[in-house]
């Protein structure tokens, strides 16, 4: 069963999902946080080309997809991490450290966002450092935080 605070991945046919995924040698391309429920559907938030949003999961996002729960998550640490998220929705997406990050350059904003970028970020903000201060978020990737074993796979 999916809970708030669970961590979404998926990937599509796109060619800005594919480059992502051939980059990062992962079968991921995007990841955001599930945030909350409304009228039976899941909501996540997420960093995409149009800024930071909220979406709903059963309509605005690729069927290819796969949940994910930092193992021991507090009820404390979902609600700061979403209240993070929360915070950030409406910020503008970060191209210039998307480009960085396929360039292995880091120039990133700290008032805009890329996927992996943001979940990272939230992830840090409620004290879980699933990389344990190895890995910068200017150069974190969906596929990096998907294969980090501090998370378990909830749903297929």
């Amino acid at each position: 069963m999916l809970q708030i605070g669970d961590i979404v991945f998926s990937r599509d046919n796109s060619l800005v999902s594919k480059i992502i995924r051939l980059r990062t040698l992962s079968q991921w391309s995007h990841v955001g946080i599930l945030s909350g429920y409304h009228r039976g559907v899941h909501l996540v938030i997420s960093a995409r080309w149009k800024g930071v949003v909220e979406d709903i999961l059963e309509y605005d996002w690729p069927k290819t997809r796969q949940v994910l729960r930092v193992r021991g998550i507090t009820e404390a640490e979902v609600r700061t991490i979403v209240g993070f998220c929360k915070m950030q929705l409406g910020k503008r997406y970060d191209f210039c450290g998307l480009l960085d990050f396929l360039t292995f350059q880091k120039h990133q904003s700290d008032d805009r966002w890329f996927c992996s970028e943001l979940v990272y970020a939230a992830l840090r903000y409620a004290g879980i450092d699933i990389f344990r201060g190895r890995k910068d978020r200017a150069f974190v990737s969906p596929g990096d935080i998907y294969e980090n074993p501090l998370l378990e796979i909830v749903h297929n």
